[in-house]
């Protein structure tokens, strides 16, 4: 599949450059070939790369247990929709289903809604989720669902979001363009070929150096927008590996953020191999504030997975000891938040609509203030 996908990119450049977006839109989303649609399995063991709900039940057990505080909150809704947008193979969905039975009123309450476009997906998330068949509703877009209260969250979805790619070459900002010549798809600067790069650039207030490089993520302000548009009230929780505007003169952060994975190896080659390897960006948290707060949508708060899990009592939701099991968990909590890990490097930004919110138990005394 991989050949066909790169046939595709050549023709379509032979008419001109393609941008950078294009290039990562067909890459992992073309119809047939996209590395997200084709029927293979891409997360776990046998995938690409981990999520935290792979590494311990316990994670999906957190977040649920954030869920139902914020179902209190919206005052106990008889319908509260539980969107998960990008649910993966549905094990976070069984996490939280299962530790939401233990709260019979709000198990009652649920809706759950899985939020899934590729069919090979949706019949692994059935599957699994079989037990739960009565609880769940498979959609493909938010137009499917008409205004709601209740909670809309992702784990690991906005940085699979298609991004455009600028550069300052001098006193200029050019947009990043793929080409291909003897063999190679490569980058060469082109005009900005959208007026929302500059719109986002300005309104975020970011000025970069001669030759730095950045991602801009159109697709996520989208995103906001329709989401806002169908929450009547309740709350958005956006777990990812990202960053805020005021980190971006770090210079491990100078090129970009752009990575590729496949067979559990990071890379920074994102042009060698389109269809057959994952590609991110990270993910910036200070542009999903403001223009989240653009739409409606307020901030409760923004840190670390390491904080919000451990506010959420993780090390209480597991069984911690010398035995066999004891050990794996206590590998597990080390990997979901040590600061070397996933517990750092991801972050937890949570948004709210139409409800007055003072205090969240999974941002108890970490509040960290976004600054533009």
């Amino acid at each position: 599949m991989g050949r066909e996908l790169k046939e595709f990119l050549i023709n379509k450049i032979a008419a001109g450059p393609l941008r950078f977006y294009d290039f990562m839109k067909y890459a992992l989303y073309h119809p047939c070939w996209g590395y997200y649609v084709k029927d293979k399995i891409k997360i776990g063991k046998e995938g690409d790369f981990y999520t935290s709900p792979h590494v311990h039940s316990a994670f999906g057990h957190c977040i649920a247990d954030q869920l139902h505080e914020m179902w209190t909150i919206c005052h106990k809704p008889k319908d509260f929709y539980l969107v998960e947008a990008g649910p993966g193979t549905g094990l976070l969905a069984g996490d939280i289903l299962e530790y939401c039975q233990k709260h019979e009123d709000f198990f009652t309450a649920i809706k759950y809604v899985l939020m899934e476009t590729s069919p090979y997906m949706i019949e692994i998330q059935k599957n699994k989720l079989e037990k739960y068949a009565a609880k769940c509703i498979w959609i493909k877009s938010l137009a499917s669902l008409n205004s709601f209260t209740g909670v809309v969250f992702s784990n690991e979805l906005l940085d699979a979001f298609p991004v455009h790619k600028v550069t300052k070459i001098g006193n200029e900002l050019k947009e990043v363009y793929i080409n291909y010549q003897d063999g190679s798809f490569y980058e060469t600067p082109g005009e900005i070929s959208t007026h929302d790069i500059m719109v986002y650039i300005n309104e975020l207030h970011i000025e970069l150096k001669d030759g730095q490089e950045l991602e801009i993520n159109l697709e996520a302000k989208e995103w906001l927008t329709e989401l806002a548009s169908k929450l009547d009230k309740g709350f958005v929780i956006t777990i990812d590996y990202g960053y805020k505007i005021s980190e971006l003169d770090e210079p491990f952060r100078f090129k970009g953020t752009l990575m590729s994975y496949s067979n559990h190896t990071s890379t920074e080659d994102v042009l060698g191999h389109p269809g057959e390897q994952d590609i991110t960006s990270h993910v910036n948290f200070s542009a999903l504030k403001h223009f989240g707060e653009k739409v409606g949508l307020q901030t409760a708060g923004y840190t670390s997975q390491m904080r919000f899990l451990i506010n959420l009592g993780i090390a209480d939701k597991m069984t911690l000891g010398p035995d066999v099991e004891g050990v794996k968990n206590s590998l597990a909590l080390k990997r979901l938040t040590l600061p070397d890990g996933m517990g750092e490097r991801f972050k937890v930004l949570v948004q709210y609509k139409g409800l007055e919110v003072t205090k969240l138990k999974g941002l108890s005394g970490f509040f960290d203030t976004l600054k533009i």
